[in-house]
């Protein structure tokens, strides 16, 4: 919370309020309404991702349902004190159905990829960038870290044999049996997805795909509000960038750590904060619109007597 705060007021201290309300009177309704549709489709395809997870782990569910909790994960999501909480919802609302440990670890893997995903785009165009800003040489620097963390772990997960892990942690102390078994099924999960390749390209896709979309969104409205051109690409990189680091955990939901980034990383295109700042907080009041639908659907399914959800198919794990 103190660094949330912090973080606030440095960006606030020497704020132009007159600025920023200039360039919110320059955003059409039709704009918004374009943006909202936009951040609408992407929770569509990173239900797909998740959908796509699953599939890879032979567990098939109507889409529909996969939506709903999805949704509710993101009303958990901005109103818990942790950008976590909206995997926990998913985990549970499906895990009933499907089995915890499962559904866990088809979370774990959707979460991993989406974030190799973006490491592995934001790292590859932050270098082609003709930019030297701290910022961004900065941030490139911590993308490329974390993009070979990614490649390493996802490697290891391939070729790592996870056959023998309950026995070794049985052996170990004869308490942990039950646990070594829970730890082996969960890590054969993570090693089916691992082993899926068009699992990976299919995530890699859904999230270059929404990425673009939303780059079109954030390039409309800084060429509109600054009134000067602004490079495509370089647009999508810092926001790209910023889909990484702002989900490191030093701020509540990435508030504040978030319109820093937006600014910092930003101007190096040669944006002002007042415009930076405004589409961030303008996304974001977009993502918090959705974030209602997740609400009236969460007290939906608390009002409801749980019933058993329809199965289209479910197939055990298997690695080759």
């Amino acid at each position: 919370m103190f660094i949330t705060v912090l973080l606030l007021y440095i960006l606030f201290r020497n704020f132009d309020w007159s600025d920023f309300w200039h360039v919110l009177q320059k955003v059409s309704i039709w704009f918004y309404l374009s943006s909202l549709l936009v951040i609408f489709l992407g929770q569509l395809l990173y239900t797909l991702k998740w959908d796509l997870v699953l599939r890879a782990m032979g567990v098939k569910v109507p889409f529909g349902r996969l939506v709903q909790y999805y949704l509710i994960g993101i009303f958990f999501n901005n109103f818990l004190p942790t950008t976590i909480g909206g995997d926990g919802a998913r985990v549970y609302y499906l895990g009933r159905q499907q089995g915890y440990l499962k559904i866990g670890g088809s979370v774990f893997m959707d979460r991993f990829l989406g974030f190799f995903s973006l490491t592995a785009f934001a790292a590859a165009l932050s270098w082609t960038l003709e930019i030297s800003t701290p910022p961004l040489i900065l941030a490139r620097n911590l993308l490329s870290i974390a993009l070979v963390f990614f490649v390493v772990s996802l490697f290891l997960a391939h070729i790592l044999g996870v056959d023998r892990v309950a026995e070794k942690i049985a052996a170990f102390d004869s308490r942990l049996t039950g646990l070594g078994d829970k730890v082996q099924r969960f890590l054969t999960d993570i090693k089916t997805v691992s082993r899926k390749y068009w699992a990976i390209l299919g995530v890699m896709g859904i999230v270059f795909i929404y990425f673009t979309m939303l780059t079109w969104v954030y390039h409309t409205f800084f060429e509109s509000t600054s009134g000067h051109q602004v490079d495509y690409w370089g647009t999508m990189t810092m926001l790209l960038s910023i889909g990484v680091l702002a989900n490191v955990p030093l701020t509540v939901n990435g508030i504040g750590l978030r319109e820093q980034l937006h600014y910092l990383l930003f101007a190096s295109l040669g944006l002002p904060k007042e415009i930076s700042v405004s589409i961030s907080l303008l996304i974001f009041a977009n993502i918090l619109f959705m974030s209602l639908a997740g609400y009236i659907l969460w007290i939906k399914f608390r009002l409801e007597k749980p019933v058993p959800m329809p199965i289209l198919a479910q197939e055990p794990p298997t690695i080759k």
